[in-house]
C-alpha cells in the first residue's frame, strides 16, 4: 500500500505535455446528447414567459483526411449522423429545417485549436447559431504550450468572431487529474469561464436567408454564458474521449426598432463520449 501510495504521489507531481497526434485515415466515433432550455420575459408585450426547449442526440464522427507534418496540423471531416432533433416553443423561424445529418470541414492543429471551419447540410439561420459554439467544443479544450502538472492551470483563448463574439474570450482550464479508461492513460481537465456575448441576430437573419418573418428586424442578443465542462482526452494521443458541459445564459434580447429589450435566461448541458466507453 505504500508503495502503491508512492506512485500515485510521484504520478501527480510529474509533468505531461499535451498534444494532439494526428494520424492519417483514422476515425474516431462518439455518442452525444445535449438538452438547452431557454426562457424569455416577453411580458413588455403584456405576455408572461416563453420557453423554449431544444433537444439533440445523435452519432459524430471524426476522420483524419490529410495531415501536415511541418504544420503539425491536419484536416478533419466530422459528420454528425443519425441525429434526433426537438424544439419546442420559441420564436417562429429559430430553429429552421432540422437535418437529419451534416459535415463540418475544419483543419486542427497539435495544440487542439480549430480554424477554417465550414459547415455543410444545414440551414442558414440555423448553421449560423450552431458555427460558434461549434468551433468552441469540436475539440473541448486548447492545450498550453508547455508541459503541465496535476493542478496546473492555463488560459483557452476564444477568439472574436465577428458573430458572438466581439472581443477575445478567456477560459481558464485546470488539470484535474490521470486516470484509468479502458486500461489507457487519460486525462481530466476542467474549463470554465464566462464568454460575453454581443450578437447581431437580425444580421444573422439575413445571412441565412429563407423566409424568415423576422428577418428585417434590428435584433441583438447580448450577455453572459458561464461555461462549466470536463474534458477527458486520451494520453498518448490527445483525441478527447469524453467532454462533459454545462453552460448557464443570462442574455439581453434587444428589439431595437420596437425599443423593448426583453430579458433571457436558461441552461444547456450535453455529453460528447467515445463509442467505446461504457
Amino acid at each position: 500500500m505504500l508503495a502503491l501510495g508512492a506512485v500515485g504521489v510521484a504520478q501527480a507531481q510529474d509533468a505531461f505535455t499535451l498534444r494532439r497526434i494526428f494520424k492519417m485515415g483514422e476515425t474516431m466515433t462518439y455518442n452525444m446528447a445535449m438538452t438547452s432550455e431557454t426562457t424569455v420575459d416577453i411580458s413588455a408585450f403584456g405576455q408572461g414567459e416563453q420557453k423554449t426547449t431544444f433537444t439533440q442526440s445523435g452519432k459524430i464522427s471524426f476522420k483524419t483526411t490529410k495531415v501536415d507534418e511541418a504544420k503539425k496540423e491536419a484536416n478533419l471531416e466530422i459528420k454528425y449522423f443519425d441525429i434526433d432533433m426537438k424544439m419546442e416553443g420559441g420564436m417562429p423561424g429559430m430553429g429552421g429545417d432540422m437535418p437529419k445529418e451534416y459535415s463540418v470541414m475544419a483543419t486542427m492543429d497539435s495544440m487542439n485549436r480549430i480554424k477554417d471551419m465550414k459547415i455543410e447540410g444545414m440551414p442558414g439561420m440555423l448553421r449560423m447559431m450552431s458555427e460558434s459554439s461549434m468551433r468552441q467544443s469540436l475539440g473541448g479544450v486548447q492545450f498550453p504550450e508547455a508541459a503541465v502538472k496535476v493542478g496546473d492551470g492555463w488560459d483557452v483563448k476564444v477568439p472574436k468572431d465577428g458573430m458572438m463574439f466581439d472581443t477575445d474570450q478567456v477560459l481558464k482550464a485546470k488539470f484535474l487529474s490521470v486516470k484509468d479508461i479502458n486500461g489507457k492513460k487519460a486525462y481530466e481537465i476542467s474549463v470554465k469561464g464566462p464568454l460575453n456575448l454581443n450578437m447581431d441576430l437580425s444580421k444573422m437573419m439575413e445571412q441565412g436567408g429563407g423566409d424568415n418573418p423576422m428577418a428585417g428586424m434590428k435584433m441583438a442578443i447580448t450577455g453572459k454564458m458561464d461555461n462549466d465542462s470536463v474534458v477527458t482526452i486520451d494520453a498518448e494521443t490527445g483525441n478527447f474521449l469524453i467532454i462533459d458541459m454545462k453552460m448557464t445564459q443570462e442574455m439581453t434580447v434587444d428589439m431595437v426598432d420596437m425599443g423593448v429589450k426583453l430579458p433571457m435566461f436558461g441552461n444547456t448541458t450535453s455529453i460528447i463520449k467515445a463509442s467505446t466507453i461504457k
